[in-house]
């Protein structure tokens, strides 16, 4: 399958909390193009997306839309240098795959829905496309 990344600049702002148990990250994303998670389909417009505990991920739109959905972790190879949401394009639909936080080694996979298979299908592949922090 052939992927090509495409890099996209939206507005990610981060803010970092921490505890004495585990370190949450939550990223602030202004997304500009509509995109599926699981089942659902959340129009263009800004998000807050949380860790909420052990492999589990809060999406929140400034609308009040607000769902959760189980993830896993993925690593690199290298910390990444900026904040990423990472979405899988099939034709003109979007899919949120990943998310990273700047100056760490392990994100966050959104493992793949029947959804996403069926649309896999359907196109033959998919593009990457990668939203990285705006400076």
């Amino acid at each position: 399958m052939k992927e090509c990344k495409v890099l996209l600049a939206v507005v990610i702002g981060l803010m970092t909390t921490s505890s004495a148990v585990a370190q949450q990250a939550t990223v602030v994303a202004n997304v500009p193009f509509d995109f599926s998670v699981h089942d659902a389909t959340l129009p263009a417009g800004q998000y807050k997306i949380s860790e909420t505990g052990d492999h589990l991920l809060s999406i929140n739109s400034v609308n009040g839309k607000h769902l959760f959905t189980t993830i896993n972790s993925v690593d690199s190879a290298t910390p990444k240098t900026q904040s990423e949401l990472v979405f899988r394009r099939y034709g003109d639909q979007y899919v949120l795959s990943e998310i990273w936080i700047a100056a760490t080694e392990i994100g966050d996979s959104l493992p793949p829905t029947n959804r996403e298979r069926h649309l896999r299908a359907g196109t033959g592949g998919a593009a990457l496309v990668i939203a990285q922090v705006a400076k």
